[in-house]
């Protein structure tokens, strides 16, 4: 999956106006994740929206080493678990996301699909 450029900040709009207050890199460690997670007919399977807290991760040894200072961004519920890396882009100010993981519950699979695993 190739990289994905996340600005971070608080969005808002109503039917005249709209805006955004975006974060700046060193004081940002908290935000809301919204996801939705459709099934192969795009019928929601999974939804939250929720604060989250950005942490600093160190890069692994013998893992993938970037040119930027790297954070995790982590939500955990019933359904699932979603992990998320980042790489601050000092020279465009972006965050870009490196690593998308999904955990899902083995129970939840099987009772939206019908299965047994």
């Amino acid at each position: 999956m190739p990289g994905c450029i996340v600005h971070l900040g608080l969005v808002w709009r109503d039917t005249s106006f709209y805006g955004s207050v975006q974060a700046h890199h060193q004081k940002w460690s908290c935000a809301v994740m919204d996801l939705t997670l459709l099934d192969e007919y795009r019928k929601p399977f999974w939804c939250f929206s929720s604060p989250v807290c950005m942490r600093p991760s160190p890069s692994p040894s013998g893992g993938p080493h970037f040119a930027g200072e790297t954070y995790c961004i982590e939500h955990k519920d019933a359904a699932g678990t979603v992990h998320v890396q980042l790489v601050w882009l000092e020279e465009t100010e972006e965050y870009f996301i490196v690593s998308l993981v999904l955990y899902l519950s083995t129970a939840r699979i099987n009772r939206w699909f019908g299965t047994e695993y």
